[in-house]
């Protein structure tokens, strides 16, 4: 299949509804704003779209720019594809190991919130008290 179809101009000026850069890459414009999604079939066979970014679309900079993230993006998922990984269900995986990781640090930080409450109090008095801390 032909990639890379679109140049930064055609992202710059493209219209509502779905343009297309080739081997699944889209531009799609709905209500005045654009993104890019990756539609692929899944290694279980399953048709899906992958949102990749929203498209800048301000200057042909700008959109050159956008274009070229989007192809980067793309070709990644597409590596991922390549090793039998579902690029949706990797996404998915990382966020909620980033979210486990997350409310662990929170959970350690409210069990050790009362030792440090306690060694500022005590530095407060010694100071009220004229005592030296260091």
């Amino acid at each position: 299949m032909a990639r890379h179809l679109l140049s930064a101009r055609q992202v710059q000026v493209a219209r509502e509804g779905d343009t297309f850069d080739g081997d699944g890459l889209i531009l799609r414009v709905r209500d005045g704003s654009a993104a890019w999604v990756l539609r692929y079939t899944a290694p279980t066979g399953k048709r899906r779209e992958l949102g990749l970014s929203g498209a800048d679309r301000a200057s042909i900079e700008a959109a050159g720019a956008s274009l070229t993230r989007a192809r980067k993006a793309a070709d990644e998922a597409r590596d991922q594809l390549g090793r039998g990984i579902d690029p949706i269900d990797a996404r998915r995986s990382e966020r909620e190991a980033q979210l486990e990781a997350a409310s662990q640090s929170k959970a350690e930080a409210t069990a050790c919130a009362p030792q440090i409450f306690e060694a500022r109090r005590a530095r407060r008095s010694k100071k009220a008290c004229g005592i030296m801390v260091s």
